[in-house]
């Protein structure tokens, strides 16, 4: 055999030799991929519980946010390779005897040559890429943070807590398609009127009483403490009677009264004075927070358009419109209201809450009646001024009711201008049995149409002239309990009415 040949044939040998010892000893490399699989099975396994144990577990932000912390810290210690079995470790021995590993890399051909430095994850170089890769730990899944507050709620749940998309939110008069012509500067003009509108509720031993509507009429910036107007009706302890000339209603003043603000605060008030006749309370409020005070308009004017704003239950922002009607006074009413076309038997929330024109100033108070009516700002500034300089709003009673002349039909105005000759007066429609005025002969039918040589035409110019003689007569040092000379001059009327 030629020396080629056998060389050859020593070298294939020396392969068969090397196949043999690697099968033979290549237990221990299959046993180790097959540690490793089993290794990463495991993990999964426990990776897998303890992602199912981190979310069932809700109870508190805090407990999860630890849990997931430590979860994140085992992973990364899981994701550190594992070193060789005890197989690899021998066979890795065996090979430094001198032996080639037949899978390339050897610089020498023999049994005397050096075996390539094992790779770092435990398996020889010889192995496919692609199996080297499967034989690595993978990274874990992450599983993503859920905040707490998407839990057991979907999106439209979640969009409805948002104040942008409040759903169930009442209308106003503003939405209605009449009022379309003013309604982008009206819009403005209430919402700069609503800060200074409060809602109120009334308990007493716990039971509601009532509620109603009210604004801020003074604010001590520096004490922070300010004045609340609204309805004497909130403290009335029983059903207003239809008739407010009885005085049968009885007023709590020791009820608890509460403010409600737009934004949900409440604050107790503290009672300072009620005027029954005018339909009038007070209430001292002290509150940390930024307050608007209303400018008053004295001059309303009838057929004007005016809002009348309120507050309801859940401290929402109500309106409504209508115009000042030239309206006579209903006879169980009292003579200083002023009524509204449009605004017939309004809701208990708008009580005691503010009318204001188109120009924000506010021009009355709401009060509950039959037929929508508003005490008119000049009523109320006379009575403030009264009440802040001598702490109580006197007023002198006639014991008479009256109707303004100018509220009637043209052609009954006519009659009476023809026949009595009076153009402008107050027609007596009413007198107290045994009144100073029945005994002095007024009757009805009568027209009155001076008060003190002062020339009266309408219910609410008496009251003012009213308000000016009880001032008057305190300032001249005279008591409550005192007596007071109106002098009036009838005018018999001659079959008229």
């Amino acid at each position: 055999m030629a020396p080629g040949a056998a060389e050859a044939e020593e070298a294939s040998g020396s392969i068969a030799r090397r196949r043999r010892s690697v099968n033979r000893d290549g237990g221990g490399v299959v046993a180790s991929l097959g540690s490793q699989s089993a290794a990463r099975a495991e993990r999964s396994k426990r990776r897998s519980a303890r992602r199912s144990a981190t979310l069932a577990d809700q109870s508190s932000e805090g407990e999860r946010v630890a849990k997931k912390m430590d979860f994140g810290v085992q992973e990364e210690e899981e994701e550190k390779v594992a070193p060789p079995s005890a197989p690899v470790v021998e066979e890795q021995q065996g090979r430094k005897g001198g032996e080639d590993d037949g899978f390339g890399g050897s610089a020498g051909g023999g049994e005397g040559g050096t075996l390539a430095p094992p790779s770092a994850s435990g398996v020889e170089e010889g192995i496919p890429v692609e199996d080297e890769a499967s034989s690595c730990c993978s990274s874990p899944l992450r599983q993503p943070y859920i905040p707490r507050v998407v839990i057991g709620h979907n999106a439209t749940g979640r969009q409805m807590k948002l104040q942008t998309l409040l759903p169930r939110v009442p209308d106003t008069c503003l939405t209605d398609r009449k009022l379309l012509h003013i309604r982008e500067s009206s819009t403005k003009t209430v919402l700069r009127a609503a800060k200074f509108v409060v809602g109120l509720s009334s308990t007493i031993d716990g039971k509601s009483l009532s509620q109603s509507s009210g604004f801020m009429i003074d604010w001590d910036e520096k004490s922070k403490t300010g004045t609340i107007l609204t309805s004497a009706l909130l403290i009335c302890k029983q059903s207003p009677s239809l008739d407010n000339w009885i005085n049968a209603n009885q007023y709590a003043s020791d009820a608890e009264v509460v403010v409600r603000f737009v934004d949900g605060t409440t604050v107790e008030v503290h009672f300072l004075y009620c005027q029954e006749h005018y339909n009038l309370a007070f209430y001292k409020i002290v509150v940390d927070r930024s307050i608007h005070l209303p400018s008053f308009n004295e001059g309303v004017k009838w057929a004007e358009e005016v809002f009348i704003l309120g507050r309801d239950e859940n401290s929402y922002l109500r309106t409504s419109y209508g115009r000042v009607q030239y309206l006579n006074p209903h006879m169980n009413e009292r003579r200083h209201y002023v009524y509204i076309d449009g605004f017939s038997a309004p809701p208990e929330y708008y009580n005691g809450g503010p009318v204001i024109d188109l120009r924000g100033d506010v021009v009355g108070m709401s009060t509950c009646s039959t037929r929508g009516s508003f005490i008119p700002s000049n009523i109320i500034i006379k009575c403030l001024q009264l009440w802040r300089k001598f702490q109580c709003i006197p007023r002198p009673h006639l014991q008479l009711k009256f109707w303004g002349m100018k509220f009637l039909n043209p052609a009954h105005l006519e009659v009476i201008s023809c026949k009595c000759n009076i153009d402008e007066g107050l027609i007596v429609k009413e007198v107290s049995e045994g009144s100073i005025a029945e005994k002095l002969g007024v009757r009805v039918g009568d027209v009155i149409e001076f008060f003190n040589q002062k020339h009266i035409s309408s219910t609410v110019e008496l009251e003012l002239l009213l308000l000016q003689i009880s001032e008057d007569h305190l300032n001249n040092g005279n008591g409550l309990d005192s007596k007071i000379d109106i002098v009036i001059n009838p005018i018999i009327a001659c079959d008229v009415l």
